[in-house]
């Protein structure tokens, strides 16, 4: 092997390379920095040789530990073939290391010149002259010399182990120049030293005599699961007292799954090779890449609602920091409200200190955002709280935010774990821009889907998607090596919500301060509910719905959630599906007349329509309900249903001025279309009355007939507001809900 530094290294920029002159490959060239291929066995985990070439046709090393292909050295020996030969990977050059770089295990025995090496047969003793043995069988193309490893912070015994460790080095070199096998294999000789600082450099300047083709940063982590979230402050200091004294055309490897901004200061500091731990890692806990390593240039996601956020003030898990980009900090499920150093719990958002969800399509619809900007545009949320908190339902799943934020994992920054109950209908890919396999193909909802029923394809799925993300992030590298610019580039952070369900008041708002593109959020999170569109954006023209007595009405003073707020435009409150008797200020109720002041009600339906404002208004227009308790209490029939009205007005969920509830009991036998003048097909073909039971078993068809309502008047509702930027009069349009 010929190892060759192309650029030098310039103000802690790294250094660029090139390794040649393979022992089969020769043809074959790698660009560093680069990472080897972990493959466990000879197999690259989740992934099949046909596989690897859709992920990329470029030649790649395989790290194989040496634990788990020991046990097939006879094999090997028999056939007569190399390594990457044998195990189906011809055009893949192969690295044996000593230990799993995802399993560390020290490596000691109580013999001086032995090392107890775990394998599937169990912890083996090796000697030096039998350790080549077995590398001869093997024949790879690059191989980690006998070492011997312990994490202690004991000074006398880190000076043992190097002792033991150059002995080690100094008669597997004996042995392997003896070989006739290996005499074209590479040898890489790893250093030890623990954290001491002077031992690193002890160790390096020891080792930098000797006649070897590479070096190995070893025992820089104790436990496999903290190399990921380790510092690199105390690595830093590591190798600022390693490199420097090791030869500079010899190639230098560090193994383990380090962060992505960890690995970016490795490079900086002379790291010409990884592996790829850190991507098979995450495909096996659910989770992909979303980090983006550029040359400050802010990416967005317009068509899924992603942002790249690089700002160095603000970080977030998977979310957006804030939602006007101040220096906010929020986990995974939640946004800061304000937007200046505001927290938030995950799945909800903190308001007023509440942080309660009573059901799962809470915590997908928590984000929704009924938002009305004030004039220094800072943004509101509504606290849906205290209106999910009233839902009737009593399931497991009615459990505190908390509780649930608890139990899920959060992920770190560069990733977005793909199983939490957010992406279970998020039909968009892992990244917009990304080109791989997964993302071209396959949507965020469907990953979801294989990981809760533990599908095989998820990791597989996730592993082609972090393995592309990977070498495109080693491509960025190298480029950002030859600007000899260290702050050309930098870490951007996808952010991520269950949804941007804005409401149509904060669109219009928004489209007024120049945003140009959103997403479906909103129509599908209130299909999801049971809700479909009611309102209109028009040019101040009244509408009305006479087929089934629904009138538009766009007065500020006065808003209805599904209820018609007047019926002649007198601030008179009127049930729907009923009519005022006297056209002032009147009120009747469904089914029922009021007539000399005697309000009778003796059925099922009358006690559903009691929730309805049983209003009469007084003359200075104040509403005054009328008590139904007493009415109620002298009905003959003495059933269950016969309940006050605010008791199951307290049980049913609110709907917004914008939307209709259509699981609600007034539209048992409501016969007309959601709106008479909508040309979609769910209003063209069905009835409130047809989706109100359809909600009420359950059935699948009711969120796609309320998905293709809401996504029609969604369509309708940006067409109409291109039409008011036409008008240059920001007052010529302006919102009417249905009452």
């Amino acid at each position: 092997m010929k190892f060759t530094v192309t650029g030098k290294h310039v103000s802690h920029m790294g250094r660029l390379g090139v390794v040649e002159e393979m022992n089969r490959t020769t043809d074959v060239q790698y660009e560093t920095p680069t990472f080897m291929l972990y493959a466990k066995g000879g197999v690259i985990c989740h992934l099949t040789y046909e596989t690897m070439q859709m992920i990329s046709t470029s030649s790649s090393i395989l790290q194989i530990p040496f634990s788990s292909i020991s046990g097939v050295k006879d094999a090997v020996q028999q056939s007569n073939q190399y390594l990457s030969n044998f195990i189906g990977m011809k055009e893949y050059s192969s690295f044996i290391s000593l230990h799993d770089p995802l399993k560390i295990a020290a490596q000691k025995s109580k013999r001086k010149k032995q090392v107890c090496l775990s394998g599937r047969r169990g912890n083996q003793d090796y000697t030096a002259e039998k350790f080549i043995s077995v590398i001869e069988s093997l024949k790879p193309d690059m191989y980690q010399v006998l070492t011997q490893l312990e994490f202690t912070d004991k000074p006398k015994r880190i000076q043992t182990n190097i002792d033991r460790s150059v002995q080690f080095l100094d008669d597997c070199l004996t042995f392997h120049n003896k070989s006739e096998a290996l005499k074209d294999t590479c040898v890489i000789a790893p250093i030890q030293g623990g954290l001491d600082l002077s031992l690193r450099r002890y160790c390096a300047e020891l080792y930098a005599t000797r006649d070897v083709h590479g070096f190995l940063i070893d025992g820089l982590c104790a436990d496999e699961g903290a190399t990921e979230d380790l510092g690199c402050d105390v690595v830093n200091a590591v190798l600022e007292n390693t490199v420097p004294y090791l030869p500079n055309d010899k190639l230098r490897i560090i193994q383990g799954p380090w962060s992505p901004m960890n690995i970016v200061q490795f490079v900086q500091r002379g790291i010409d090779m990884f592996d790829s731990g850190l991507p098979l890692v995450l495909a096996d806990r659910g989770c992909a890449f979303t980090f983006q390593y550029t040359r400050h240039i802010p990416l967005c996601n317009s068509s899924n609602g992603v942002s790249i956020n690089g700002d160095k003030n603000g970080t977030s898990n998977g979310v957006p920091s804030s939602i006007n980009g101040k220096n906010g900090v929020s986990n995974e499920d939640s946004s800061s409200t304000n937007g200046e150093n505001g927290l938030s719990n995950a799945d909800s958002s903190s308001i007023n200190g509440k942080n309660e969800l009573s059901n799962t399509s809470d915590i997908y619809s928590s984000m929704e955002s009924d938002i009305h900007q004030s004039t220094h545009q800072e943004a509101l949320i509504i606290n849906t709280d205290d209106v999910a908190s009233k839902s009737s339902e009593k399931d497991t799943l009615y459990t505190k935010s908390s509780e649930i934020s608890d139990s899920l994992y959060k992920p770190r920054q560069y990733e977005m774990w793909l199983q939490h109950p957010r992406y279970v209908t998020d039909f968009t890919p892992i990244l917009a821009e990304c080109e791989c396999l997964t993302c071209q193909h396959h949507t965020r909802a469907y990953i979801h889907h294989l990981l809760n029923t533990k599908e095989m394809l998820a990791p597989v799925l996730l592993s082609i998607h972090n393995l592309h993300h990977y070498f495109k992030f080693f491509e960025t590298i190298r480029e950002s090596i030859k600007t000899n610019d260290p702050n050309a580039y930098s870490f951007q952070y996808a952010t991520f919500d269950k949804r941007y369900a804005w409401s149509p008041m904060n669109i219009v708002q928004f489209v007024q301060r120049g945003i140009d593109m959103f997403d479906s959020g909103l129509p599908l999170v209130l299909a999801d509910r049971g809700c479909a569109f009611t309102f209109q954006y028009t040019r101040h023209i009244p509408l009305c719905n006479s087929s089934n007595g629904v009138s538009i009405n766009g007065d500020k003073n006065g808003t209805s959630n599904g209820v018609p707020s007047s019926i002649n435009g007198k601030n008179g409150v009127s049930n729907e599906d009923s009519s005022s008797t006297n056209g002032e200020n009147g009120l009747s109720n469904a089914d029922s007349s009021s007539i000399n002041g005697k309000n009778k009600l003796s059925n099922t339906s009358d006690i559903y329509s009691s929730m309805e404002s049983d209003i009469h208004q007084s003359t200075h227009q104040e509403a005054l309900i009328i008590n139904t308790d007493d009415v109620a209490s002298k009905s003959s029939e003495k059933d269950t249903l016969y309940t006050k009205s605010s008791e199951i007005s307290d049980s049913l969920y609110k709907p917004r001025q914008y939307e209709m509830w259509l699981q609600h009991p007034r539209y048992v036998a409501d016969f007309t279309p959601i709106l008479a003048e909508c040309e979609c097909l769910t209003c063209q073909h069905h009835t409130r009355a047809y989706i109100h039971h359809l909600l009420n078993t359950k059935e699948m068809l009711a969120p796609v007939l309320l998905s293709i309502h809401n996504l029609h008047h969604y369509f309708k509702f940006f067409e109409t507001i291109r039409e008011s930027i036409k008008t240059n009069d920001p007052n010529a349009y302006s919102f009417q809900f249905a009452s």
